[in-house]
């Protein structure tokens, strides 16, 4: 979203506020100003590693690990403490993750044209109407995983009748409690922001589920915090065989400025990326 830590605070600070015409916005700030406090510094601060987003089985790389563990450390060059907080259901949160975006997914952008129904939001009768037809139209378009959570979303709902969904969704506010438990113990949690390195590309006459798989398992530390609503960034770590590796800053709910305070204090240790100037 930007070349720098300041880009995207500049950017934030212009774009965040309240919509006007969106009821799904809740507790949103009228101003945003993440920049007053983005050279605040990391000094007093406690980074919190969180134990469940590294060394994840058969996902996580042990070289990635290192990496980001090496950089949460170089923080303490500028002030900050390290402790490693835990929330178990971290672990757990893609299974609600996968339930709510394939039932929701299916529901709302494919059932509902793009908006769903029954909200007193801001609706578009040309672009629903537009969707509707060529969603249809070009359905042989549409890659193949979300080709896959179009139909398990939509067998979900038909059989289970939307019950699934419905667990998910209560079990969202354990896993919210849990993360605002491990802030509670520290200013910001760190981890990998995919805990692997980059892959090829996968081809696409590759199976489904090798498809499915390559397009999600990515997915496991930044997913869960869409469902929990805690403001995350990545910043580049630093490169492992010449591959990049991102390191993710989560804070507490509506402290976006927090996430971007400490991702700018650690560019400004790691140093120059090593951008060129066709990049």
């Amino acid at each position: 979203m930007g070349r720098t830590v300041r880009d995207v605070a500049m950017m934030l600070d212009v774009l965040a506020g309240p919509d006007g015409q969106d009821p799904r916005q809740k507790q949103v700030p009228e101003k945003t100003d993440t920049l007053s406090t983005l050279d605040a510094g990391v000094g007093s601060l406690r980074i919190g590693l969180l134990r469940e987003g590294f060394g994840q089985p058969g996902v996580s790389d042990p070289n990635v690990d290192a990496l980001i563990r090496s950089c949460a450390a170089s923080l303490e060059t500028v002030g900050a403490s390290v402790v490693e907080v835990s929330a178990p259901w971290h672990a757990l949160a893609m299974d609600l993750w996968n339930v709510i975006a394939t039932d929701g997914a299916s529901y709302q952008m494919l059932q509902g044209n793009g908006y769903g129904l029954n909200y007193d939001g801001y609706y578009d009768p040309d672009i629903m109407a537009w969707f509707g037809e060529n969603r249809i139209k070009y359905a042989d378009r549409l890659s193949h995983s979300v080709r896959a959570a179009a139909l398990t979303g939509h067998y979900s709902l038909k059989t289970l009748h939307g019950a699934g969904y419905a667990k998910a969704r209560r079990l969202v506010a354990e896993l919210t409690r849990q993360y605002d438990a491990a802030l509670g113990q520290c200013d910001v949690l760190v981890m990998p922001t995919i805990p692997f390195l980059p892959t090829p590309l996968t081809p696409q006459d590759a199976p489904i589920e090798e498809y499915a798989s390559s397009a999600l398992n990515m997915l496991s530390n930044t997913a869960p915090f869409d469902l929990s609503g805690h403001p995350a960034t990545s910043v580049p770590a630093g490169l492992i065989d010449g591959l990049p590796v991102g390191l993710m800053v989560v804070a507490r709910r509506f402290d976006d400025a927090m996430a971007l305070r400490v991702a700018a204090a650690f560019e400004g240790v790691r140093g120059a990326f090593g951008w060129s100037a066709d990049r």
